[in-house]
């Protein structure tokens, strides 16, 4: 069956597909590159054992079954069919769960000390749709908090990479390893319908938007490079965006 919805997409792939970096809307040949995600997570929001964690779009759950340890509570909030694939895999007693699409989850004006939002947003439809999800993050942060939005795509940078030299040997080799997986697109494409095609263009005026937009909201935000030991390190950015009462130590 086909979904109009990126997220009941992933929501049916959860369903027929066991494999976690295949679930994440990732390739198996940057399976051992997504094992660094967690540390990088980790530093760049700063958890601490006394933090509450919100995980929106949480995936196969291994960023949130990685850095479970380093925080008080965590909660995942994804489609159903997807947490309830983690709930068979996780031992972990603290995690709560919000089986929902987060536009339509209702968190009983709960708020986190951190949110993180990985590699997400590229699931949304429209722009309107976007920063309708980004107005509710705010609502979300608790007074201090701090968010992550990570792997955000930027074809912008993608261009400027893709015009350099190891830009160029990096794209013939991203090629070939595609073609020996036998893979024109990421997993999750097969359950999209004809009409599935986001709105959204991710490129650098987008992003300095976005960044606008938590500003003129009186939060502080910050744009930060990836590592290019990440599975899109090389075309995709990190958002950190602050509560304005926020401070480092």
């Amino acid at each position: 069956m086909k979904y109009k919805s990126i997220i009941d997409a992933y929501g049916e792939m959860a369903k027929n597909v066991n494999n976690a970096c295949i679930m994440n809307g990732r390739y198996m040949f940057q399976k051992n590159s997504a094992k660094h995600i967690p540390e990088d997570v980790i530093k760049k929001l700063l958890l601490n054992k006394d933090d509450n964690l919100l995980d929106i779009g949480c995936g196969s759950g291994d960023i949130a079954m990685s850095i479970s340890d380093k925080v008080k509570k965590i909660t995942v909030c994804d489609h159903k069919n997807v947490l309830n694939r983690l709930k068979e895999r996780n031992l972990k007693s603290n995690f709560s769960y919000v089986p929902e699409n987060f536009l339509k989850a209702d968190f009983k004006k709960f708020k986190y000390s951190k949110i993180l939002i990985y590699a997400v947003l590229q699931a949304l439809s429209t722009k309107d749709e976007l920063f309708l999800f980004l107005a509710k993050v705010m609502d979300l942060v608790d007074a201090g908090g701090r968010v992550l939005i990570g792997d955000v795509p930027n074809y912008d940078k993608l261009n400027r990479f893709l015009a350099t030299e190891r830009g160029n040997s990096f794209s013939k080799e991203w090629d070939k390893l595609k073609k020996e997986e036998n893979s024109k697109e990421v997993e999750v494409t097969k359950f999209f319908s004809d009409d599935n095609v986001s709105s959204i263009v991710f490129n650098d005026q987008l992003i300095f938007e976005i960044l606008k937009f938590f500003r003129e909201n009186n939060f502080n935000s910050y744009l930060l490079e990836q590592k290019h030991n990440l599975p899109f390190g090389n075309s995709r950015e990190d958002i950190i965006v602050n509560h304005p009462t926020f401070f480092l130590k």
